[in-house]
């Protein structure tokens, strides 16, 4: 169900969903990162905001989609970074920044997974994906 996860802590999680589990899911941008939002001033309404690069969009993504994409985005430069902090930490921080969130740790994982899959690099960095799970998928 969660492709080819290899980061450990990650990876015990989504062996441990039960293939019963249903998750919610709804519309989602897909790519919610800093680079497809702009403001306009000072951004205190929400039409002070623009949304750009609709491609990924999907009426049927993972409830958490967006709000992990924009956790993944907040940490852009420790992923870029030369002294990025380990996978496993950062693995780590998602865990516990996610566990009080509507679905739990595992619909964020399952939120992780399908921007890894959709080819997100952040996410794809972070489940360890080596470029693989991309290319196994079949859109038939």
């Amino acid at each position: 169900m969660f492709g080819r996860i290899t980061e450990p802590s990650l990876k015990a999680l989504a062996d441990n969903v039960s293939p019963e589990r249903r998750f919610a899911v709804g519309a989602a941008h897909g790519d919610l990162g800093s680079e497809n939002i702009f403001t306009r001033g000072p951004s205190r309404k929400l039409e002070d905001f623009l949304v750009i690069d609709w491609e990924a969009y999907d009426s049927r993504a993972p409830e958490l989609t967006d709000q992990v994409g924009l956790w993944l985005g907040q940490r852009h430069r420790s992923f870029k970074s030369m002294r990025k902090p380990s996978r496993a930490a950062l693995a780590h921080a998602f865990l516990e920044d996610f566990k009080a969130k509507s679905g739990g740790i595992e619909a964020a994982l399952l939120a992780l997974t399908y921007l890894a899959y959709n080819g997100i690099d952040l996410a794809q960095s972070l489940i360890g994906d080596t470029g693989e799970l991309k290319q196994t998928h079949d859109p038939a």
